[in-house]
């Protein structure tokens, strides 16, 4: 098994992601993969797995850009009026 390892960031999103090749017969249909981690600020961390028959192409390019440009956006806080109910 091979890896090579790189640093990957962006506005928000800082991590690496390392490539792979698998060698065992089981594999050797889809025989690459691409693994990465990165980290939105210190609440969410966002991991992604690329399995493909080559070693890079669109799919591993799409999936490694979709992480590098995730920007995090919390959630609205839940509003504190009364819920309304069947009220006459």
């Amino acid at each position: 098994m091979r890896r090579d390892g790189q640093r990957q960031s962006g506005r928000e999103a800082k991590g690496y992601w390392f490539a792979l090749t698998r060698e065992n017969r089981k594999a050797a249909n889809l025989p690459h993969a691409s693994h990465a981690r990165v980290a939105m600020g210190d609440q969410v961390i966002l991991a992604g797995t690329i399995v493909q028959r080559f070693k890079s192409g669109p799919a591993q390019h799409t999936g490694l850009e979709i992480l590098r440009t995730a920007t995090w956006k919390p959630a609205a806080k839940p509003s504190t009026a009364p819920a309304s109910g069947n009220q006459k």
